[in-house]
């Protein structure tokens, strides 16, 4: 077992990285899958690499700690960000099991910030990101929380993220093609969020 850093270099001592295995028991790869092989399969000086796709630190004496997932992970402004630290900070500040954060991408591309979903009853958002402020620093604090009736679940009855993202909540947050967003009309000519849905950034 070693860490690998994104430039597929070993993980400095201390730093976070992927978990990749080795050994006798590794497989030859997927069943006519190249594409997959070439992904999650990495040779480095002449061994062969799994890549597992779990982020983990190696603590002198104290072993590995599991991080979570490479998928979940996000850079803002030149920071490395887990969205599932951001979700569980959000559970907290929320009360509710059910959360889901999202990044928010900027024109150019990059990440410009989160925004957090909550399932259930309305809230006040505005004192949740007043509680997110006392655990997080500030570029993990959701530009946004929007409490929704439910979340969307997939076959697998997790949230489905990619079904989440296309909601239209998300529409006045999304950047333009001039990098700016929507301006905020007066609360008097706000237009309804979608039903089922309340928000305060």
């Amino acid at each position: 077992m070693a860490l690998f850093d994104e430039t597929g270099r070993p993980a400095a001592p201390g730093a976070v990285g992927e978990i990749c295995l080795s050994g006798s028991q590794l497989t030859r790869g997927y069943w006519r899958q190249p594409e997959l092989d070439a992904d999650r399969f990495r040779t480095v000086e002449g061994t062969r690499w799994y890549r597992t796709g779990d982020l983990g630190r190696l603590e002198a004496g104290d072993g590995l700690h599991f991080l979570g997932r490479v998928d979940h992970q996000i850079k803002i402004r030149g920071y490395r960000v887990e969205t599932l630290e951001i979700e569980g900070a959000l559970r907290a500040a929320a009360g509710r099991d059910l959360v889901a954060v999202l990044p928010l991408p900027a024109a150019d591309g990059t990440v410009a910030g989160v925004v957090g979903f909550v399932a259930g009853a309305p809230l006040d958002t505005a004192a949740i990101r007043e509680r997110l402020q006392g655990c997080l620093p500030d570029y993990m604090i959701p530009q946004a929380v929007i409490v929704l009736d439910a979340l969307p679940l997939n076959t697998n009855g997790k949230v489905d993220l990619r079904a989440l993202a296309a909601h239209p909540a998300l529409d006045g947050l999304r950047a333009g093609p001039d990098g700016r967003r929507p301006p905020r009309p007066p609360a008097s000519e706000a237009s309804p969020l979608p039903p089922g849905t309340t928000s305060r950034p």
